[in-house]
């Protein structure tokens, strides 16, 4: 059978990990052409974190980042596939940051945030911590309210996480809907570290709220998924698509109330200095769409965000996600294959929630 220079070279990777060696991954990118090395390093990467071991030299999230700038969205979609397949967690960024886990055999070392200085802000509690940064809950002096402040971790800021910053800021600037994490400000601290001031939620995000609530019954998933849904429709008519719908970017707070957080991988329909690449992985691959999943993710529209609000409003009525297994099997099924119905795994499920789901599941023709 025809084997693929990407799958050898997969193979010739895990059986290098097999044998003993420890071998670079940036060695293997520069064997396959640039439109194939964003798949390549997401394989690789999977392959590197499922195999490592106690004796492995602990893994540094940051320094991973910091080793491929340019390939932030696919160090990041690997990570949180991890942190759905592997629910070891780390640390629960409850602002709706991807909530990182990874096999309990990885050390996982992140280098020392020191907080920007600020005379407006006093900290107060840290609410997450991840590769990619840290969020604290704060209070702002200056318009006396608590707020969330997003800061990205020293190292990895430079240009890849200052312009994500950016563009999340700008993204969330244009919305003002009582369903949406508001942002307030972005500003820098005394060594210019880049700080979003956003919204502070009273809560948790909905993949933490769901381990302690369970399967959930039609009219709480429906009740909940229409509010997010309107959500996005204002997004949507602002010309914002979120394109990382998932429970770990939905907050809930102490009354229930679903909010839409983290657009930092939005797309700005009318900013053009923000399109994406073809052959682009953007968003998390157990939820991402048929059009994210195959790297077409600049041609991401309004149904791209329906299609992940689907799949938690799936995931939220059966316990499952409809589509399981490794990064590139899960990409493969969101592709290709159907979903199972809702109602093979949980009786309950009506025939109208069902159907509302399937629908928002289709693939294009």
């Amino acid at each position: 059978m025809y084997r693929s220079n990407l799958e050898l070279l997969c193979d010739v990777f895990e059986s290098a990990w097999h044998s003993g060696e420890q071998p670079s991954i940036e060695s293997f990118l520069e064997c396959i052409g640039n439109s194939q090395r964003h798949l390549l390093l997401l394989r690789l990467l999977e392959i590197e974190l499922r195999l490592s071991n106690p004796e492995t030299p602990a893994l540094d999230l940051a320094a991973l980042v910091a080793r491929f700038p340019q390939y932030v969205d696919v160090v990041r979609t690997t990570l949180d596939n991890f942190q759905i397949e592997h629910p070891t967690p780390v640390d629960c960024l409850a602002t709706g940051d991807a909530t990182l886990a990874i096999p309990s055999s990885v050390e996982v070392v992140f280098a020392d945030t020191t907080q920007p200085t600020f005379d407006r802000f006093e900290y107060l509690q840290k609410l997450g911590n991840g590769a990619f940064g840290t969020v604290w809950k704060a209070y702002d002096a200056q318009l006396k309210r608590m707020v969330a402040l997003k800061i990205p971790r020293p190292g990895i800021y430079e240009k890849s996480m200052y312009e994500r910053f950016i563009r999340e800021s700008r993204a969330s600037a244009k919305l003002n809907h009582d369903g949406i994490v508001s942002i307030y400000d972005i500003c820098h601290g005394s060594d210019g570290t880049p700080v979003i001031v956003c919204q502070y939620i009273d809560g948790e995000n909905l993949a933490e709220y769901k381990k302690q609530h369970g399967v959930f019954t039609d009219h709480e998933a429906a009740a909940m998924c229409s509010d997010l849904a309107d959500a996005l429709a204002h997004a949507h008519r602002e010309g914002i698509v979120h394109r990382d719908i998932k429970p770990a970017n939905i907050l809930i707070d102490a009354l229930g109330r679903a909010y839409l957080a983290d657009f930092g991988l939005a797309k700005d329909l009318g900013d053009d200095s923000l399109t994406t690449r073809e052959g682009d992985l953007i968003g998390t691959a157990a939820y991402a769409s048929p059009e994210q999943a195959s790297g077409n993710a600049y041609r991401a529209d309004a149904s791209c965000d329906l299609y992940s609000l689907g799949v938690v409003l799936y995931e939220m009525v059966t316990g499952e996600r409809p589509f399981r297994g490794t990064i590139e099997a899960v990409l493969q099924q969101v592709i290709h294959d159907p979903p199972p119905p809702p109602q093979r795994l949980n009786s309950d499920v009506s025939k109208d929630l069902q159907t509302i789901i399937l629908k928002c599941l289709e693939k294009s023709s």
